[in-house]
């Protein structure tokens, strides 16, 4: 399957825009960047606009505002590419479906509310880390039925 990730930051980095997610049932109740799959027919970057669009309510396409690619997440199922935007945009956010937004100040983040793997593509997404991007991750995430896997950056 192929996703994809983004995260919507303010201007000055300081808050992040996630989602609570509802699914799949392993993140159910956790807070995630805002995505979902790539339909047939689309890029990575087209699925990430029209996620944002249906989940927040912002038009990234009509006001300009450019995603920016960097990270590859791999797993033995999946390919997912994750995008960052910096934006106050984010602060007129809608709740679109039946998982709630959150605005929240990126580095206190409630550890035992978060997808196990966003303070490392929040580090990423705000180069923090030194790393150069595009970076390729692995998949380090447990799944339910599947071995555990380490995050390779």
């Amino acid at each position: 399957m192929k996703y994809s990730l983004g995260f919507i930051f303010d201007e000055a980095r300081e808050h992040v825009l996630l989602t609570q997610k509802g699914r799949p049932a392993w993140q159910r109740g956790k807070l995630n960047g805002i995505g979902g799959k790539v339909e047939p027919g689309e890029t990575f970057l087209q699925a990430m606009i029209r996620e944002c669009w249906e989940e927040t309510g912002i038009s990234t396409e009509a006001r300009g505002l450019e995603w920016q690619h960097f990270a590859t997440l791999m797993g033995e199922d999946f390919h997912m590419e994750i995008f960052a935007l910096f934006s106050q945009t984010m602060f007129y956010a809608i709740q679109r479906t039946d998982e709630p937004l959150q605005i929240l100040p990126h580095r206190n983040l409630p550890e035992s509310r978060i997808m196990p793997n966003l303070p490392v593509l929040i580090s990423l997404a705000l180069d923090e880390s030194g790393i150069r991007k595009p970076v390729m991750l692995h998949d380090g995430i447990p799944v339910p039925g599947k071995a555990n896997r380490e995050v390779v950056a």
